[in-house]
């Protein structure tokens, strides 16, 4: 049986770590930097406004999209049209009643 000296020795330690871990948790949450985080905002949202963003640098007006149309009037497309074909063929086989 150990002696009553080293059984108090050990309860003052746990009490001490016990008591050290709660100071530690209790003295970080109430003096604890709050962070500039916004929860609500989703940081790969494109659409998102986020607090950098100052409205400034937007683009202005219409979009041309077809503005690149030009280089591609004269490519060969026979292999993406036999392709189209051959794809649309397969889906409608592979569609059919039968192979329900």
């Amino acid at each position: 049986m150990a002696s009553k000296s080293w059984l108090n020795f050990l309860t003052f330690l746990c009490g001490s770590a016990i008591g050290f871990l709660l100071c530690s948790q209790l003295f970080s949450i109430l003096l604890g930097e709050k962070g500039d985080t916004q929860p609500n905002v989703l940081h790969n949202d494109p659409h998102a406004r986020h607090s950098d963003d100052n409205g400034q640098n937007h683009l202005e007006g219409q979009m041309n999209f077809n503005a690149d149309s030009s280089q591609h009037k004269d490519e060969n497309t026979d292999i993406a049209e036999n392709l189209y074909h051959k794809v649309r063929i397969l889906c409608w086989v592979m569609t059919g009643p039968q192979n329900l």
